[in-house]
C-alpha cells in the first residue's frame, strides 16, 4: 500500500464518519477545475505537500544517505449548513480527530512515527458556505542514493 492510501484508510478506520469521504490530489484537482468546493457534508483529501530535510547528510563507502521528513496535506472541506459558531465546533472537532488518528502513529514498513507540522484555516468557498482546513503532517524517511 502507498502512504497516501495508508493515511486514506488510518482515516477511515479512525474516524468513521469521513469513511467514504476520503479521496486525494485528483479530487482536489476536480474541485479547482470546478471551481467549486463540495457542497454538502464534511470530506477531507489527502495530498503530498514537500519533501523537507530531516538532518545531516552523510556520505559511507560511496552511498549518499540523509534523513528527510515527507510533508503531507490532509485538507478537511466543511461544508456548513448550521449556524457559524456551531460550524466552527463541529470543523474543529473533525480536525482533531484526523489528527488524533495520525499523530503519533508509525506507518507501517516506514521509520519513525508521523508528527504535527501545523494546522491552519485556509478560508473556503463564501458563495457555498465550505469552510476548508490543511492539517500538514510530518512523515519520516530517509533518501538512500549510490551516486555513482
Amino acid at each position: 500500500m502507498s502512504l497516501l492510501a495508508d493515511i486514506q484508510a488510518r482515516i477511515a478506520a479512525r474516524v468513521p464518519a469521513l469513511a467514504g469521504r476520503i479521496g486525494g490530489a485528483g479530487d482536489v484537482s476536480r474541485l479547482i477545475q470546478n471551481k467549486g468546493l463540495p457542497q454538502h457534508g464534511t470530506s477531507v483529501m489527502v495530498v503530498p505537500n514537500g519533501l523537507r530535510s530531516g538532518g545531516d547528510p552523510e556520505a559511507i563507502s560511496g552511498l549518499f544517505r540523509q534523513p528527510v521528513q515527507e510533508v503531507l496535506a490532509v485538507l478537511v472541506a466543511y461544508r456548513a449548513a448550521m449556524r457559524e459558531g456551531d460550524a466552527a465546533t463541529d470543523l474543529s472537532e473533525t480536525v482533531r480527530a484526523v489528527i488524533e488518528a495520525l499523530v503519533g502513529w508509525q506507518v507501517p514498513g516506514r521509520i519513525g512515527v508521523v508528527s504535527l507540522l501545523q494546522a491552519r484555516a485556509l478560508g473556503g468557498g463564501a458563495d457555498n458556505g465550505t469552510l476548508l482546513y490543511q492539517i500538514d503532517l510530518l512523515f519520516p524517511d530517509q533518501l538512500r542514493v549510490n551516486p555513482t
